[in-house]
C-alpha cells in the first residue's frame, strides 16, 4: 500500500446501506457501469475497509427507485451510451477500464459538445458522490458532522406539515434516524406509511396550538444543542 495512502475505517454499524439490501432498480449491465463510475470517482488516495463499492452501486439503485419513471426509463439508456462510448477511445466499454482510464474518460465526456451525455455523466457522477460523501465513515473522516443542522431541518418540517409532536420528539432524539431519513432517501417512507400521499395542509390545521407549541420548543432545544456542540472543542482522536 502507498505510503500517501489512507484507510478509511468502519464498523458494522457505520454503513451507508443496510447489509441485507436487495438490488431491483438496475440491471446487471447498469450495475457494472455504476460500479466502474464509482471506482473512476474514489480518490486514489483513500482506501477503504470495507466493499464501499458495492455500498454506493446499492445507493444507486435504491436512489433510482424515486426517480420520476420516465428518467428511470431512460438512465438505462444513457448509461449504456456512457459505457459503449468508451469504444472509440480505448477499444473497449467504460467497465472494462482501470479506474484511471475510467476517471480520464468520463472528464472528457464531462467537456464534450454532446449536451445529452454531457448532462448525463453529470448526473451519474454526481450521484455516486452524492451517495461517497453521504457515507457516515467519510463524513467521520473529514469531520463533516450534518446531524444536528438536518434533525432540526427535519424537525421544522414536521412542524410545517402539522405531523404528530411525538412523531417530531422521536426523530430529534433518534440518533442516526433523521439523518437516514434525510439523505438516505426514506422521508418519503416516513411521510407515507401507508403508501398514499399525505394532506400536508389538512394535517396542520388539525394541529392544535399546543401541538405547535411543543413542536417549536423540540426546535428550539435542537437550536440550543447545535449552537452548543459547535462552540465545544473537538475531541482530540
Amino acid at each position: 500500500m502507498p505510503t500517501s495512502q489512507i484507510v478509511i475505517e468502519a464498523d458494522a454499524d457505520c454503513r451507508l446501506m443496510p447489509d441485507d439490501y436487495v438490488r431491483t432498480h438496475l440491471g446487471p449491465a447498469s450495475q457494472r457501469i455504476v460500479a466502474a463510475i464509482v471506482r473512476a470517482i474514489l480518490p486514489p488516495s483513500l482506501r477503504f475497509s470495507f466493499d464501499i463499492e458495492s455500498e454506493l452501486v446499492d445507493f444507486v439503485d435504491r436512489y433510482v427507485g424515486y426517480l420520476p419513471r420516465s428518467m428511470a426509463l431512460v438512465l438505462p439508456i444513457g448509461m449504456r451510451l456512457i459505457d459503449e462510448g468508451a469504444r472509440l477511445r480505448h477499444g473497449r466499454p467504460m467497465s472494462a477500464l482501470s479506474a484511471t482510464e475510467a476517471r480520464r474518460y468520463l472528464e472528457a465526456l464531462s467537456n464534450t459538445s454532446i449536451y445529452t451525455l454531457r448532462e448525463a455523466v453529470k448526473g451519474i457522477r454526481g450521484l455516486a458522490m452524492f451517495g461517497l460523501y453521504a457515507h457516515p465513515a467519510l463524513q467521520k473522516h473529514i469531520g463533516y458532522e450534518p446531524d444536528p443542522w438536518i434533525r432540526m431541518k427535519v424537525a421544522e418540517r414536521v412542524v410545517r406539515f402539522g405531523l404528530r409532536v411525538p412523531d417530531l420528539k422521536e426523530i430529534a432524539a433518534t440518533p442516526g434516524g433523521p439523518e437516514g431519513v434525510a439523505i438516505r432517501g426514506d422521508f418519503r417512507e416516513e411521510l407515507r406509511p401507508d403508501g398514499r400521499p399525505v394532506d400536508y395542509r389538512e394535517a396542520f390545521t388539525r394541529a392544535s396550538d399546543k401541538e405547535k407549541a411543543d413542536a417549536r420548543e423540540v426546535i428550539e432545544g435542537l437550536k440550543r444543542r447545535i449552537a452548543k456542540e459547535r462552540s465545544e472543542p473537538a475531541a482530540s482522536p
